[in-house]
């Protein structure tokens, strides 16, 4: 789809159905969309850069608490981004595990 006026280059197709946070980025792009603003006129008003809105949207970053808050309130959504918020936290503390238990040191077994 081309993008409405002003809006720069067609957005990057999203996939909301792969986790959590697509779905939270593919609803933050979708209601930026809605209220005719690109990433940077959003990042001025919820005071976060232009590239964490991009890579938020893009579900390449995860959104904190303040920034879903400060989206809802800027895109008057509603609560909307902050009710898919929890489900973003949960995924990332899941994957967080997951990472720290791939890292975990290999015990080597002691010398008699």
């Amino acid at each position: 789809a081309a993008p409405g006026p002003g809006l720069g280059r067609p957005p990057r197709p999203l996939t909301p159905q792969a986790s959590a946070g697509h779905r939270f980025g593919a609803e933050l792009r979708r209601w930026r969309l809605a209220r005719q603003l690109t990433q940077r006129a959003l990042a001025r008003r919820v005071w976060h850069s232009p590239e964490i809105v991009a890579k938020v949207e893009k579900g390449e970053r995860w959104p904190s608490w303040d920034l879903a808050k400060r989206c809802d309130e800027a895109l008057s959504t509603g609560g909307q981004l902050t009710a898919l918020w929890p489900d973003v936290e949960r995924e990332r503390l899941t994957r967080d595990r997951r990472r720290t238990k791939r890292k975990a040191p290999v015990k080597q077994p002691r010398s008699p």
